[in-house]
This record gives structure tokens, C-alpha cells and sequence, in this order.
């Protein structure tokens, strides 16, 4: 059936690959501007939801053609389902057909089915997204060893040498830690828990030479504590954890409050001069030109009130901080693209 493209939420549908490839979308745009030319092969969306809105799912490439080449309606397979179930199917949609995927877009697809579906088995995740199972692995672990790095402040690497012996007694007796995962076959499963991976220095530390004196003990008071709890990452307005990778943009808005403010300063100070008739910005026939200040109070508004409003509000809820379309792929959004989302991703 063919659908318009208006009723496609596009700022809210995920796009798996990593990123879109201009020349493909060029060469499908000029392709429908071909007289004669054969219709592209209908793109797939999941809904409608309460909206009427579709999730796009598959067809990137072609909806951003049809949309340069003007056109207001395209071919469209319509299935059941919401967003979950559209970023689902999305998942190995690219394995078989279309623009061949990028090493960058299969980690991508595996980062998504790992953030929005984590008890996934790795051999399910590799199932659906079409990959191996020894990717799903090294992103798992990857994210791991991310996720030990932000807890404790520090790197995960151990020094060699540094491994304290395990008793024989406690090695018998310890149970290694599970995780529930699903499996192929609809069952759920305890299976160990992969640690995080052990990464040791390329090259070992050059020792000082003889005649420098060895830095000694650290004082008490200058031995600052590591922040070994994840709950003291920064939450978002609407107390969501914001994740590691994540953290510095999150703190880049005290900056741009900073800058809003001292804005704000220089408006309320030129404001303050005009009504006190000063002569730099009212002349008063001084035989100095005045400076416009009605213009430059309405430019120093607009600059506050657009500083303001990039200031970031909360994790995107639309892709939970992986980057999407909506947020600017940033994994943040501002109130203004907050208020926006859909209901149900107001979360």
C-alpha cells in the first residue's frame, strides 16, 4: 500500500546503520526521477500507533530518496507492532539485500539489541542481527570493560604480577557469578557471566634512575576516594542514570547556563543604561552615536534564549543514549525535543 510520508515519525524511528550513505540516496533519487523509471521495492514500517504515526524499519535509503526527489507518498509494507518491535525487525533487516553493511553498521545493530534487549543470548543477538556470535561477544565485553572503567574511575587493567593467589579451599567452594539470559528456544538459562576483559600494558614501566629520590607515602588528607558505585553517575531531569559515555555532554550544560548567564548580564546592564538615559546608548545630542540598542537587546534575547534551549534535559528515550535521529544522534535531548517524543517514550 502506499502511505504518506508525513505519517512516518522519522525523528523517532531508529536507524540501525551507522550512518546514511549519501551517493545511494543520490543514485535512488535519480533513478524515481527517471521517466518510465520502475518503482523502488516497498520500504517497511510497524503501527500505526495512537498517533497514526509508523515506526520506520526498514528502507532508509529509499525513504530519503523518494523525500529528495519530492515525492509525497511511497510503497510501503505495513506490519504490526510498535516502535520495539520496527528496531526488532530493523535488527538484520540489511544482511541480505540493499547497501551492504559496514563492519561499523553490525556494531551498531548489536549495541542497539544489546542495550534494549540485555538477556538476549549471545548466539539470539547473532541470530538476529545476522552477525557472528564472537562479535555480539567482543561487544558485550567491550561494553563491560566500559561500564568497570566509569565505575571505579580507573581503567580495567591489571599490572602483572599484581593477581593475589586464590586459596585452593575458596577456589573449590566460590560459585561463579550467572546472569538469566533467553535462549533460541523461548527457555530461560543461568550461565556464567563473562568478566570484563583483563588488558595489560603494551610495555612494562621504565624504572627511575638510581639518584631520584622515590616519591613517598600519599598524606591522608590527599588520598581522594574512587566512586566505585554507579549510582553516583549524574541522573537526567526526569532521574534516569545518564550512562558513561554520556557524562561529559551532560556537564556541558553548566557551560552553556554559564554563558546564558553572562549574556543576561550585559542585557540587563545595557537595558539599565537606556533607562537611565546614558549617552552611549540614547545620544542626547552629545555628538555621539548612539548604539541601536533596541536591535541589540532583541540579538541578546535570541542569543540567552538559544543557549538556554540546547541545554541538554534528558537521555533520549527514543534509542536509551545509543544516538538516534531524534536526538541528533547525541543520546541527549533538550526540553524542547523532550516535549516532542511520543508518550510512551517519555520514560
Amino acid at each position: 500500500m502506499k502511505i504518506q510520508l508525513s505519517k512516518i515519525d522519522i525523528e523517532q524511528s531508529v536507524q540501525v546503520r551507522a550512518a546514511i550513505h549519501g551517493e545511494t540516496v543520490d543514485r535512488y533519487a535519480e533513478h524515481l526521477q527517471t521517466p518510465g523509471a520502475v518503482p523502488l521495492p516497498p520500504i517497511v514500517v510497524f503501527g500505526p500507533d495512537s498517533r497514526g504515526f509508523f515506526f520506520l524499519s526498514e528502507g532508509w535509503h529509499r525513504y530519503e530518496a523518494y523525500k529528495k526527489a519530492k515525492r509525497s507518498a511511497m510503497l510501503a509494507t505495513v506490519k504490526e507492532g510498535g516502535w520495539k518491535e520496527a528496531l526488532e525487525h530493523a535488527l538484520g533487516s540489511n544482511a541480505a539485500h540493499g547497501l551492504p553493511r559496514s563492519n561499523k553498521d553490525k556494531r551498531r545493530v548489536v549495541e542497539l539489541a544489546l542495550m534494549h534487549w540485555p538477556t538476549w543470548s549471545s548466539r539470539l543477538i547473532a541470530e538476529k542481527c545476522q552477525v557472528s556470535h564472537t562479535l555480539v561477544d567482543q561487544v558485550r565485553d567491550d561494553q563491560l570493560a566500559t561500564v568497570a572503567s566509569s565505575t571505579t574511575g580507573q581503567p580495567a587493567v591489571t599490572p602483572p604480577g599484581d593477581e593475589a593467589p586464590t586459596p585452593p579451599s575458596q577456589a573449590l567452594t566460590s560459585t561463579p557469578p550467572t546472569r538469566a539470559v533467553l535462549g533460541k528456544d523461548g527457555k530461560v538459562r543461568s550461565v556464567p557471566s563473562r568478566p570484563p576483559p583483563m588488558k595489560r600494558p603494551a610495555t612494562a614501566p621504565v624504572a627511575p634512575p638510581n639518584n631520584v629520590p622515590m616519591p613517598g607515602p600519599a598524606e591522608a588528607e590527599d588520598v581522594q576516594p574512587l566512586d566505585t558505585c554507579r549510582d553516583e553517575l549524574p541522573v537526567d531531569q526526569r532521574g534516569k542514570t545518564v550512562l558513561p559515555h554520556l557524562v561529559s555532554l551532560w556537564q556541558g550544560g553548566e557551560r552553556l547556563r554559564g554563558m546564558a548567564a553572562s549574556i543576561r548580564e550585559v542585557r540587563l546592564a545595557i537595558e539599565q543604561a537606556v533607562a537611565n538615559r546614558d549617552p552611549l546608548f540614547c545620544g542626547n545630542n552629545q555628538g555621539v552615536s548612539p548604539v541601536p540598542n533596541q536591535s541589540l537587546v532583541a540579538a541578546l534575547k535570541r542569543a540567552e534564549n538559544e543557549l538556554k534551549a540546547g541545554i541538554p534535559f534528558a537521555v533520549c528515550g527514543t534509542c536509551n543514549g545509543v544516538g538516534c535521529r531524534g536526538c541528533s544522534g547525541n543520546g541527549l535531548v533538550t526540553e524542547l525535543q523532550y516535549e516532542r517524543l511520543a508518550p510512551e517514550f517519555r520514560r
